[in-house]
């Protein structure tokens, strides 16, 4: 299981068995995730009451022309059609399929 924010490439954790490697794909999207505040610990890994997360083309205008951002008040899907990340403050994303959303 990878807790937010153990990922080795995002910042160091205080156990090992915390660490995953992430790798950037040559296309498509690079996501990042977030826990917050922390309101636990496991086996000495930090878990989070909440979260937020982005996802941004790995190479934007080629791999795709947006970026989405999503949390989990709410678990609605946000998006920004310039080069940056998406933010809480951006459009929601209301063609994607409820479907798939948390409930």
């Amino acid at each position: 299981m990878l807790y937010p924010e153990a990922a080795s490439s995002l910042a160091q954790n205080s156990s090992h068995v915390c660490d995953a490697e992430l790798r950037v794909p040559p296309n498509g999207y690079v996501f990042e995730y977030r826990g917050s505040p922390p309101s636990s610990s496991f086996q000495g890994c930090a878990r989070f009451k909440g979260f937020t997360m982005t996802a941004r083309p790995v190479t934007f205008g080629k791999t795709s022309i947006r970026s989405y951002y999503i949390s989990s008040e709410g678990h609605v899907i946000h998006f920004a059609s310039e080069n940056r990340p998406a933010t809480a403050t951006d459009p929601v994303d209301s063609t994607l399929p409820k479907e798939h959303r948390p409930q």
